[in-house]
């Protein structure tokens, strides 16, 4: 894993996680996460505007971050190690993995993650576990701790290990978002207008080269085998080398050299005269 000198929260750090391969992204890649798949594919691609947080999200926010800082210490007491709340990018399976962790032990061998919900649960949920399963990617380990508070302030923990079989699922998932993100159908008008304007373009320049060698044509045969001149344009003629060494005709054939006729060929530069 490679740790990122940046500090979460800080525009660095949302600048840095722009189009990355987040753990936070990870439960709605995955079609099981607080916003819908399409909803969040639109937020990856920067098709959508944020949403703006009201008080009682705000709030929630607030409420998550302080007894995220409460539990920590316990964490800490429970496993005999420091945590440490860093950033990190690992390479997985040709894919780059993004984290920005809660904690992390100083060997990297133990994520841990924090959740402040008011539903209650006796086995981790898809919700988290993927999460986990995507930071335990970046760390390189198989080994994490979640703890949970609840709305009444109790705290409980739980450790959950990576399942084999889900870190591929994750990963596969991540390949299939990649790809149905490249195929994404934009329908902003933005983009339509731009898109209709490229075809209409390209459409003119397309027949304009035709209508340009049609007449570029037109001005070699009326040159025939001697160079021209006339309003502005010269019309240069000269011989083409039809010349080819032996070594290269044997390689692109595969066959004994025959005699070669290299008889010159008449061709044609037109340019126009600079005033």
């Amino acid at each position: 894993m490679k740790s990122l000198d940046l500090s979460q929260g800080s525009p660095e750090w949302l600048t840095a996680r722009e189009g990355q391969l987040t753990a936070s992204l990870a439960p709605a890649m995955m079609g099981v996460g607080y916003q819908s798949r399409d909803k969040a594919m639109r937020s990856f691609l920067g098709l959508s505007q944020p949403e703006e947080l009201t008080p009682f999200v705000k709030n929630m926010f607030e409420q998550g971050h302080i007894s995220e800082a409460n539990a920590r210490p316990l964490a800490e007491k429970l496993i005999g190690e420091s945590l440490s709340p860093i950033t990190g990018v690992r390479e997985f399976c040709d894919l780059k993995f993004f984290a920005s962790f809660d904690g992390l032990t100083f060997d990297n061998k133990l994520v841990w993650e924090h959740k402040m919900t008011g539903k209650a649960f006796s086995e981790i949920p898809p919700l988290y576990y993927w999460q986990l399963e995507h930071q335990m990617i970046v760390a390189n380990t198989e080994n994490a701790l979640l703890t949970v508070t609840d709305l009444g302030g109790n705290i409980t923990h739980r450790y959950y290990t990576s399942v084999p079989q889900k870190r591929v699922k994750l990963v596969d998932g991540w390949s299939k978002w990649l790809e149905d993100c490249s195929d994404y159908e934009r329908t902003d008008s933005i983009f339509l207008d731009v898109a209709e304007e490229y075809i209409a373009l390209k459409h003119e320049v397309d027949v304009r080269s035709y209508k340009l060698k049609e007449t570029a044509k037109k001005l070699q045969d009326l040159a025939g085998n001697k160079n021209a001149s006339g309003g502005g344009i010269k019309v240069t003629v000269f011989a083409k080398n039809n010349k080819q060494s032996p070594s290269s005709y044997i390689k692109e054939n595969d066959i004994e050299l025959p005699e070669i006729d290299c008889s010159p060929e008449l061709q044609y530069r037109i340019t126009i005269n600079k005033e």
